[in-house]
């Protein structure tokens, strides 16, 4: 597979990061055993990191929603959104939208 370079600033790229642990983490602590899939893509307007995870095998503990709300504050730091929430299989699905920066 082959994709073009996503280009990010230092503060996009931290939100990229961070973003992406924090839904690793929630797949690992909520979905436990399921697998668990990343992909960062160079959008035309921007930048999208995608985290996807299958349903868990284990029964979850009901989370407190901070870490949706951290996701969503470094998000909005940068000028992007993020939007999380149920997949069709019965899994989760954390979408990242980073705007391009304007010279």
């Amino acid at each position: 597979m082959t994709a073009a370079p996503v280009e990010l600033d230092a503060a996009a790229a931290r939100a990229v990061l961070r973003v992406a642990q924090e839904a690793f983490t929630n797949a690992r602590r909520y979905a436990a055993g399921a697998p668990v899939a990343a992909r960062l893509a160079s959008l035309p307007d921007g930048a999208e990191l995608i985290v996807t995870n299958a349903p868990g095998t284990a029964q979850a503990a009901r989370g407190s929603g901070m870490g949706l709300l951290g996701m969503r504050e470094r998000a909005a730091e940068v000028g992007g959104t993020l939007h999380a929430g149920p997949a069709g299989d019965g899994g989760w699905t954390v979408r990242l939208h980073i705007p391009t920066k304007e010279p």
